[in-house]
């Protein structure tokens, strides 16, 4: 019985260099977070509303009282989904919904599929050292010559067309 050589090592993959699409990707995920936000606040001022009408206890600005004391919870909250989300899509499936509308994924840059740790090292640290500068470690990406912007570089992945 002859027995297959190890997998050949798979090739490094160039980033995209589409800029524009990874950030039309990025502004239809932040459009998908901010409309579940949207909604989470639209349902607890619906939900505060009703349990204090019948008390006649309903302030006449309740968006200010919404937006104080219930929003400000729910901005917290959404800021961990929203970091949840990003590294969670991107570890599990190697793209998030915005990238996956696109055409995008997230792969290492010698071609292997991108690890969880790996995952959260671009989306939530590289993330802050990317957008540390006014946001230059995103620019980065659009004159890279491999198309990577500071996140991509200190994770070791890049951002292709998905297969």
């Amino acid at each position: 019985m002859i027995w297959p050589g190890p997998d050949p090592a798979p090739e490094p993959v160039r980033g995209l260099r589409g800029f524009g699409l990874r950030v039309a990707a990025m502004l239809l995920d932040l459009a998908l977070l901010a409309g579940l936000e949207f909604l989470a606040l639209t349902v607890a001022a619906f939900v505060w509303l009703l349990a204090c009408a019948p008390a006649g206890a309903v302030p006449t600005d309740v968006a200010a009282w919404v937006n104080w004391r219930v929003g400000d919870m729910l901005d917290a909250l959404f800021m961990m989904l929203g970091g949840v989300y990003f590294v969670g899509c991107t570890a599990r499936w190697g793209q998030t919904a915005g990238k996956k509308l696109l055409g995008l994924r997230v792969v290492r840059a010698d071609g292997g599929p991108d690890g969880g740790g790996q995952a959260f090292f671009r989306e939530a640290l590289g993330r802050l050292a990317a957008g540390f500068l006014v946001g230059l470690g995103y620019l980065w990406a659009a004159w890279d010559a491999g198309g990577q912007g500071w996140h991509d570089k200190l994770a070791g992945t890049v951002v292709a067309r998905a297969r």
